[in-house]
């Protein structure tokens, strides 16, 4: 299956007068703020459960509309729902359950209607895909206006490198191409035979402050409670990655001493709890031979880490099935989950696979002897690679 998908949205009327209020103090907020902060997004989509049994509303948190919600009515193709809702908040989201639901159309399509700041909305509901992603290693990821050279490169590599036979892919609103376009470069990478693109385009939302308040970045949270839902019940693993990181497989020594690599998604699944948490190290944006500008280069043309930068922030895999419905998708960790596991996973992140979206890091340098020492474990994955170039 390759899909594009766009979500069942809603968002308040700006003549009704309401409009979510930002919980972060005022000395704590960019000049920018106003601008990226998302206060019209009232749901992002509605879908059913794999089973149908279930009827499922993604939001931003509720915050000063948690009143409002409550005493909405909820409607399902004309009928009020009998069932209550289950009201969940979570960190930088939320979620509305209804359990029990009957009055479903099987063969046509079936629209939720939400009585609510004295309007009636009314938004279709989405089948669910867990069962195309049945039994998949998922890579998943988000990304908006990413060269799709190094989206080309980066799909290759987990296919060949990880064994990845599935994406799931969420469009954050980029104006340099359409989801269509991602859609023919997943179908090019010839190992994947299921790809979605969610058009996702909400307001992505104010990132921290002086390295506090991160809590309005709603978007990327509302996906990956999305993904978990909608996409990946069923999957067999799912690696949560952006396209700037690559991650090493880890390896391990047989009897005869020999090297055997074990892909992300293998050491999660063979693991205790079905999850694996790994960091790793910054690749400088450093070539031997610099030239001014990066979006021609791609992964391979950068080899070199830099002595002196941080470890990365963790990423993870998962196994969805063996995580409890409690424990929250989060961008750098599961919350409730503890990796236990001993394994060598690292990860690789690319300053210059960046569109500098959050800051400047792409400037193409000539590399220090003192500072920057070539990852060789990384050049040699480069050379295994099919026509990577």
């Amino acid at each position: 299956m390759f899909k594009v998908v766009s979500p069942n949205s809603g968002f308040i009327p700006a003549c009704c007068g309401v409009k979510r209020i930002a919980t972060r103090p005022l000395k704590y907020r960019d000049n920018d703020f106003d601008e990226k902060y998302d206060e019209r997004t009232l749901f992002y989509d509605i879908y059913f459960s794999e089973d149908n049994t279930e009827l499922r509303l993604n939001c931003p948190p509720f915050l000063n509309l948690q009143a409002e919600f409550r005493e909405a009515d909820f409607s399902l193709n004309g009928a009020k729902l009998s069932v209550e809702g289950d009201f969940t908040e979570l960190d930088r989201c939320a979620d509305i359950t209804f359990s029990g639901i009957k009055q479903i159309h099987e063969e046509r399509q079936n629209y939720l209607e939400i009585d609510i700041f004295l309007k009636m909305m009314r938004s279709k509901v989405g089948r669910n895909f867990s069962r195309q992603f049945a039994g998949k290693r998922v890579i998943l990821a988000k990304s908006k206006n990413n060269n799709l050279k190094w989206i080309k490169d980066w799909c290759q590599y987990y296919a060949e490198v990880h064994g990845a036979n599935a994406i799931l892919f969420y469009d954050n609103g980029s104006e340099k191409y359409k989801p269509e376009d991602l859609l023919d470069v997943f179908s090019a990478t010839k190992s994947f035979d299921t790809a979605v693109v969610v058009d996702w385009g909400f307001m992505f939302g104010p990132s921290g402050s002086g390295g506090h308040y991160y809590d309005s970045d709603y978007c990327q949270h509302a996906i990956l409670q999305n993904a978990r839902h909608r996409y990946l019940a069923s999957a067999n693993s799912v690696l949560s990655v952006d396209i700037d990181e690559l991650i090493l497989p880890a390896t391990k020594k047989s009897l005869f001493g020999k090297r055997k690599d074990q892909s992300v998604f293998e050491v999660a699944e063979k693991s205790r709890k079905g999850y694996v948490e790994f960091s790793g190290e910054w690749i400088d944006n450093v070539i031997e031979n610099a030239r001014s500008g990066s979006e021609e280069l791609s992964f391979c043309n950068f080899q070199f880490r830099n002595r002196n930068s941080p470890r990365c922030a963790t990423k993870w895999c998962v196994v969805p099935r063996l995580c409890p419905p409690e424990n929250q998708w989060k961008i750098h960790k599961i919350r409730g989950m503890v990796d236990r596991e001993v394994h060598n996973l690292e990860m690789r992140h690319f300053k210059a696979i960046s569109t500098n979206w959050k800051y400047h890091r792409s400037s193409i340098k000539h590399p220090t002897p003192d500072i920057h020492h070539k990852d060789e474990r990384l050049v040699s994955l480069y050379s295994s690679i099919k026509n990577w170039n």
